[in-house]
């Protein structure tokens, strides 16, 4: 029982920040035959036709076992790992979808998803089992479908995990998200397996989060380890170590155009078409702005994209551009509640943060810290567009030491080395 009270722990972690944003919707249609839903939903991905695993160069034996599934965690985590000494004692497994994972340099094999939905079958009756009084705490909440499926699988990517770190006699186990469901399940694979996991943050954490549960945590600040604090923290050891996907760039602007401005605009995926024309035509009727960029969320559909050729701008493409490349091209940058508020604040560019009406006001405490520039509508923003006061950007770029540690001090666009240091010295 003690071992399934772990199971179900870390699996609940899974729907901690998915209940909080909102991402799951409770639908009562598919409630009925749950079980049998679920169990040849399961069936059918089991038998479904998909490539076998890619595999490069696989050794015997590794130090560390780094786990990547999306692009924000490869560039998280990629330029660490490209400075680092000794790489033929680092394993990635990447869960990857889209054939975009690939780390140079590296030996790295493909999480085996199939296997996974075959092995998920074997713990179905488990599943059930052991969910029952989980399954009645998230009534309406959760659909029993998604309990299920994702219990099963849970249980079955922990197995396989586990076989993994036995297999390659890993003593480290390096990850940048701890609340996807393999994640969850490497951290628990770990910890059943006596083997030191390191979480490092990759982007700002709010109180949506799960607990902290890796063993040992890089935290880029106190903010961090405030929110944590409030959530729960079970990592037994805790390192400040700045944001290393900005090394480099830290206070980057030196200086400030007042005229012939370049404003960038971040969009989210619910922004309508029409939003978009009224921000642009704010913007571009201001004198002393020479060009704007769009940056529309990685989650717009490539229809989204065609329709913004029929205006004056340019693109900034998420899915290939990263935040910081986007950010040295602009004197402003505007954005609603999004990280990249940090990023643009931290390379000393104007930073103005738009009240959109539908994502939770200052929810990462932007606002609240004074790293952005609050606008409620758009003639606030035309007027502080008209703003240009780089004093205020010194400012901001002072309280984001709050976020990000190294900000002011000697390790300052030196946080890869921090890092590596602690992965090298924690033998």
């Amino acid at each position: 029982m003690i071992k399934d009270a772990k199971i179900l722990f870390y699996f609940s972690q899974f729907y901690v920040i998915r209940l909080g944003e909102k991402i799951y919707h409770f639908n009562p249609q598919i409630e009925s035959f749950p079980t049998f839903r679920a169990f040849f939903t399961l069936l059918a991905y089991a038998f479904k036709s998909s490539a076998a695993p890619k595999i490069k160069n696989i050794k015997t034996t590794y130090r560390q076992l780094v786990y990547v599934e999306t692009i924000n965690q490869k560039n998280a985590l990629i330029d660490i790992f490209l400075n680092k000494e000794n790489k033929d004692e680092s394993f990635f497994m990447l869960n990857d979808i889209n054939g975009k994972l690939n780390i140079p340099d590296y030996d790295q094999q493909d999480f085996p998803t199939k296997k996974s939905f075959r092995k998920a079958l074997c713990y179905f009756p488990k599943a059930y089992l052991i969910s029952r009084k989980y399954v009645k705490q998230q009534k309406g909440k959760i659909n029993e479908v998604h309990i299920l499926i994702n219990l099963s699988l849970f249980m079955a990517s922990v197995r396989i995990f586990e076989k993994k770190l036995k297999q390659y006699e890993i003593e480290q186990v390096v990850l940048t998200n701890d609340h996807n469901l393999h994640t969850l399940s490497l951290l628990l694979a770990s910890r059943n397996s006596g083997i030191k996991s390191y979480y490092i943050q990759h982007a700002s954490v709010s109180p949506a989060f799960p607990k902290l549960l890796a063993e040992i945590s890089l935290l880029e600040g106190q903010q961090a380890v405030d929110i944590y604090d409030q959530i729960g923290n079970l990592s037994k050891k805790i390192y400040l170590v700045g944001i290393p996907r900005l090394d480099g760039i830290l206070s980057l602007k030196k200086s400030l155009n007042t005229t012939n401005i370049t404003v960038g605009f971040c969009l989210k995926p619910y922004y309508s078409e029409q939003l978009v024309k009224e921000y642009i035509e704010a913007i571009s009727s201001l004198g002393n702005v020479k060009k704007i960029i769009l940056r529309p969320h990685p989650g717009n559909r490539e229809s989204f994209y065609n329709k913004l050729k029929n205006y004056p701008v340019e693109i900034s493409n998420a899915r290939k551009e990263r935040p910081h490349e986007f950010i040295k091209k602009l004197d402003v940058m505007i954005s609603g509640e999004s990280s990249i508020i940090l990023e643009s604040a931290l390379m000393k560019v104007k930073t103005i943060y738009i009240d959109d009406k539908v994502a939770q006001y200052d929810f990462y405490g932007f606002v609240k810290n004074s790293i952005a520039t609050p606008v409620h509508s758009l003639e606030e923003l035309k007027e502080e567009l008209q703003q240009m006061d780089f004093q205020k950007i010194e400012e901001q770029f002072d309280n984001c030491k709050y976020y990000c540690s190294t900000v002011n001090t000697a390790f300052e666009n030196s946080s890869k080395d921090l890092i590596i240091k602690i992965l090298n010295d924690d033998k």
